[in-house]
């Protein structure tokens, strides 16, 4: 009987040869969540589906003989209301895929089994009928969902999952391109990705798409620059490259040809001073952010080193400005803030699961507002849509 189901029940009574014996009274009661069940034998069945055993008690007595008999009561889940997917969310790098599964239920959250889920996957990437998700080998990190239908009758169910697809490069391959504790990160106008490497004294550029193009193992002028202190980059609309260097406590001012054309700040807590300085990032208005490491605070100045603001962060390290004046910083985790440094959200987690991170760094944002990470303590790069902050945290 279904959940929720009235039955009528009857018993017999018979002597030692089987014979029926009339007119005698039954008692019955239930001793389970089976239901309840009156004096009269009507059984109303309870909300929660399984199989009870000696649910229902039945007595009958003749002058001074009584007996007792049990009866056993299954109870199956009524029809289908509601369907969930698990994982509901899930982050997963190209290529990789994730099981999904699906369960359907009754309106008291009873398990409906052997119903048939027909699985869909909207945009990007695949499922088989199982529920195995492949994120597949698109040009960019990208937003997907996975859909799960159950149907029962007339009664459709629908439960969704959501899917963040990420491009991860500089980890999977070896020679040209493969990193070593990447840090800085920058993109340029073209969509260009230039990543620091102090330990290789070096500067690597990659394509959008994670393509190796090129790198830069040769420092800059040794009265100015030194290849083993130089930790953030960043480049402004003119193409003038700004340079953290952490050893020597100030920010560098070079041309696209790396030639030198300022440097400003010290070592001290101070305004305009700096212990560590760590990244650098550049806004469309030529403003230029400074994480200031030591001092736990940053500090923004003018293209030419006036300082305007400085506001607390706990330990940062990368720092990135969107299209919006938006203000990015990597520390344990993401956080974004206002040009004028008010707290939006936050985002991310630790560990070496997709999206999450063990020991960010460098942080970059590109035109269409992706955010890319250098992930040093996973030795890796990971690009994250856009879209996937919308989901963070707020205060």
């Amino acid at each position: 009987m279904e959940v929720t189901q009235e039955l009528q029940l009857s018993a017999t009574a018979l002597d030692q040869f089987d014979n029926l014996i009339p007119g005698l009274t039954y008692t019955f009661r239930s001793t389970a969540k089976a239901g309840e069940v009156d004096s009269q034998g009507r059984l109303i069945a309870g909300t929660k589906a399984g199989t009870y055993q000696t649910a229902i008690i039945v007595e009958v007595t003749q002058g001074t003989i009584t007996r007792t008999t049990t009866a056993e009561v299954t109870i199956e889940p009524g029809a289908l209301d509601h369907m969930t997917i698990e994982p509901a969310s899930v982050m997963l790098a190209i290529p990789k895929s994730q099981q999904f599964t699906a369960v359907a239920w009754d309106r008291f959250d009873n398990e409906i089994p052997e119903l048939m889920v027909n699985w869909t996957a909207q945009g990007f990437g695949r499922i088989d009928p199982s529920g195995l998700f492949t994120s597949t080998e698109e040009i960019d990190a990208y937003l997907s969902a996975v859909v799960a239908q159950v149907s029962q009758g007339s009664i459709t169910k629908l439960a969704t999952a959501q899917v963040t697809v990420l491009l991860t490069y500089g980890n999977n391959v070896t020679g040209d391109g493969q990193l070593q504790i990447p840090l800085g990160v920058a993109v340029d106008t073209d969509g260009n990705v230039y990543v620091a490497v102090p330990v290789m004294q070096g500067i690597f550029k990659y394509s959008g798409t994670g393509k190796f193009i090129t790198s830069w193992r040769q420092p800059g002028p040794s009265a100015q620059f030194s290849s083993s202190s130089p930790i953030g980059v960043a480049i402004d609309a003119n193409g003038n490259v700004y340079v953290a260097d952490s050893g020597n406590n100030y920010i560098q001012k070079f041309t696209n040809t790396l030639q030198f054309i300022t440097n400003w700040g010290s070592l001290g807590t101070g305004d305009g001073q700096f212990d560590a300085p760590s990244w650098v990032a550049v806004d469309a208005d030529g403003n230029v952010y400074v994480t200031d490491t030591g001092n736990n605070r940053i500090q923004k100045f003018t293209g030419t080193g006036q300082l305007s603001r400085q506001w607390d962060c706990p330990s940062p390290t990368g720092v990135a400005v969107d299209a919006d004046g938006n203000v990015y910083v990597a520390a344990d985790i993401l956080y974004k803030y206002t040009s004028t440094g008010q707290f939006i959200a936050k985002w991310g987690g630790t560990g070496t699961g997709d999206g999450q991170f063990g020991t960010p760094r460098g942080i970059a944002v590109d035109a269409d507002g992706n955010i890319y990470v250098a992930d040093q303590g996973n030795q890796r790069i990971q690009k994250i849509p856009a879209a996937a902050f919308t989901d963070a945290i707020s205060p």
